[in-house]
């Protein structure tokens, strides 16, 4: 899979706002984001490589697109994990952070 298609992957999981989770990983931590239970940014794009796991917290492939996307979407201080879990961020926030990398990733 490329970039983009697994960036469009991850968004699409959690296009619906009760497959969004925020203040962990899923409610059952990474293990359940990598079954497909509600997520996070970072567990969108885990569950969207299930199959490359490298390291027990997050993969080298997934961790190289969170960076790309911090990156696009101008997210610095504390990261996405951050973002993500920012009581001010919302669903729509989350979204438009993946069509923003979506828009520019290979």
């Amino acid at each position: 899979m490329t970039p983009k298609q697994v960036l469009i992957k991850a968004r699409e999981h959690i296009s619906d706002p009760s497959m969004w989770y925020q203040g962990n990983w899923s409610q059952t931590g990474i293990d359940g984001a990598r079954k497909g239970y509600p997520c996070c940014v970072y567990g969108a794009i885990e569950w969207a490589l299930p199959n490359d796991i490298g390291n027990p917290h997050l993969n080298s492939k997934a961790e190289k697109l969170a960076l790309f996307v911090e990156k696009v979407a101008g997210i610095e201080a504390d990261g996405l994990g951050g973002f993500n879990d920012d009581p001010n961020t919302t669903h729509q926030d989350v979204l438009d952070v993946f069509d923003k990398a979506i828009e520019v990733a290979e």
